[in-house]
């Protein structure tokens, strides 16, 4: 069922929220919360030192990565990006939709948000901006 997440942009970038997993190694639904800033211009996702530590995850290893500042060499995670959407003709709470595993970047904890979903996420969904600072994300099977 596809779904999706409507909301307004403040004019300079996309913010919406989103819960973050551990990979897909249980059964468990635990994640944490937190904002996520869309970005068409990173091909892979990232996400927080504090977020990765507070979800127990492990390094996987460094990697070379190419920033606005640089290129550095970057922890990197395996987790799952989830969004909480509606069909849009349904009312009723619905789980979230969660992603496969990715394997993602660590960002620096300074920035005001949490994760940065990237276009390996983004080639997943259809992304609308419209006029008067209207975002629509739809996504889902």
């Amino acid at each position: 069922m596809r779904r999706t997440i409507e909301w307004r942009h403040d004019g300079s970038r996309l913010v919406i929220p989103v819960t973050v997993y551990p990979p897909l190694t249980g059964t468990t639904l635990a994640g944490i919360a937190g904002k996520a800033l869309i970005d068409t211009g990173s091909t892979t996702t990232g996400l927080t030192a504090r977020l990765a530590e507070n979800l127990g995850l492990r390094s996987i290893g460094k990697r070379l990565v190419a920033t606005v500042g640089g290129e550095k060499h970057i922890d990197r995670y395996i987790f799952r990006v989830g969004l909480d959407g509606r069909h849009p003709d349904d009312e009723a709470p619905t789980f979230p939709y969660i992603f496969e595993d990715v394997i993602g970047f660590e960002l620096l904890d300074s920035f005001s948000f949490d994760v940065l979903i990237g276009m390996d996420i983004l080639r997943q969904c259809e992304l609308l901006i419209t006029p008067g600072n209207q975002c629509r994300l739809t996504f889902g099977a």
